[in-house]
């Protein structure tokens, strides 16, 4: 998904479009999206013009999927705080 280049002493440098591409891989990543569809996605970058609309339709589907979790995660974090406010109530009539 990189392709840094070698200096002369073997160590790899990394261009600023390098380290962006990096940056949104570890962003989608940590989005849960799969490494499959990132790489998916990089290819169709990588091809240049003519794919916009297909790129565009792969973005949509990452960021539906994200809100869907974020969905998920706030009801479950309501659900925690419901249970702690129980809890805490039932621990100061028992003091």
């Amino acid at each position: 998904m990189l392709k840094a280049e070698p200096t002369n002493s073997g160590i790899r440098k990394y261009s600023d479009a390098d380290i962006n591409r990096l940056k949104l891989i570890i962003c989608f990543k940590e989005s849960g999206i799969p490494l499959v569809d990132i790489r998916a996605y990089l290819t169709l970058v990588d091809e240049g013009q003519g794919n916009e609309d297909l790129r565009l339709a792969i973005l949509l589907h990452f960021k539906a999927r994200l809100e869907d979790n974020l969905k998920k995660i706030q009801r479950s974090l309501e659900m925690l705080n419901a249970k702690i406010a129980v809890s805490q109530q039932k621990q100061m009539v028992s003091n």
